[in-house]
């Protein structure tokens, strides 16, 4: 039988094999978040939407890894009648992009290469950009499942 540390090793281990190639090429400063539904604003609850399926009854255990630069993945590990299983799930387009087209729609991100009066063209220009090819709605994102059991 799978004891609870065993569990905790393997997930550790998955952590890290996910999170170690992306980390060391952009040199980040990792710092955990206290509270995963504050500190981070609407970016949070759209990653908490997305990765829904992490945050089932059967999760005892989740969390979201955010690098610079590449998509966001999930982790969770799912307990049902005494067996376990590893989850992560990867959104096949970075989820930031939503956040990055809103901020540019309430004005916080703006050019500043472009002249006052071509300013609005220019910020519904760089919308249309960032969500060419994105769905209208964060949660119909297509994810990439990988899940393994690990005990029983």
């Amino acid at each position: 039988m799978t004891t609870l540390r065993d569990l905790m090793a393997a997930l550790a281990a998955m952590l890290a094999a996910v999170t170690m190639p992306t980390a060391s090429l952009a040199q980040e400063h990792l710092e955990p978040i206290a509270d995963p539904n504050k500190g981070l604003g609407g970016y949070s609850a759209l990653l908490r939407a997305a990765f829904d399926d992490a945050y089932a009854d059967s999760a005892i255990l989740n969390g979201t890894i955010i690098p610079s630069f590449t998509v966001e993945k999930s982790v969770a590990l799912h307990e049902k009648r005494g067996r376990y299983r590893i989850e992560v799930l990867t959104p096949q387009e970075h989820l930031w992009r939503y956040i990055l087209a809103g901020m540019y729609g309430n004005g916080s991100i703006r050019r500043v290469d472009v002249e006052p009066d071509e300013q609005e063209k220019a910020r519904r220009k760089e919308i249309r950009e960032i969500m060419r090819g994105l769905p209208r709605d964060p949660r119909d994102v297509p994810l990439r499942r990988c899940s393994r059991r690990i005990s029983g």
